[in-house]
């Protein structure tokens, strides 16, 4: 993008020079290895390096997303059961099914840094946990 000179007063901006970005996303598979991919990155860009955001997630999840169903209508049909009964009627068939996915993973969690000024030290990151939540909600027909 250009970078104007704004300082003449009555006149035009004129065009000193353009700022060019980049963005690069990396993937860290290894979380042992995080702090010193995350160095690596800001010591090549140096002064101009800026780190825009810092996800974790589960790559793959789908077994947990099935898993996470299968608990959340089994806890579903075990509470409208339990329900119905107290209301004196019988848990029927379900009339809609619906469901919200929660992204609950850990944010990262940085660690201040001590020792000296001249001291290397790798960028702190604690890992944490994360869960795959599913919100299932069910209307039921009674009988």
């Amino acid at each position: 993008q250009p970078q104007y000179d704004f300082t003449k007063q009555n006149a035009q901006p004129t065009i000193i020079g353009f700022v060019v970005t980049n963005t690069v996303e990396a993937k860290v598979r290894k979380l042992d290895t995080f702090s010193k991919v995350v160095d690596a990155a800001v010591a090549a860009g140096g002064n101009d390096a800026r780190i825009q955001s810092i996800r974790f997630g589960i790559e793959d999840n789908e077994k947990l997303l099935e898993q996470a169903r299968e608990a959340a209508m089994k806890d579903a049909r075990k509470k409208a059961e339990q329900l119905a009964k107290l209301g004196g009627v019988s848990l029927g068939q379900p009339v809609t099914i619906s469901e919200t996915q929660i992204n609950n993973l850990p944010q990262p969690a940085f660690a201040a840094a001590g020792g000296t000024k001249d001291a290397a030290i790798e960028t702190p990151i604690q890992p944490g946990t994360g869960r795959v939540v599913v919100d299932i909600s069910v209307r039921w027909t009674l009988k």
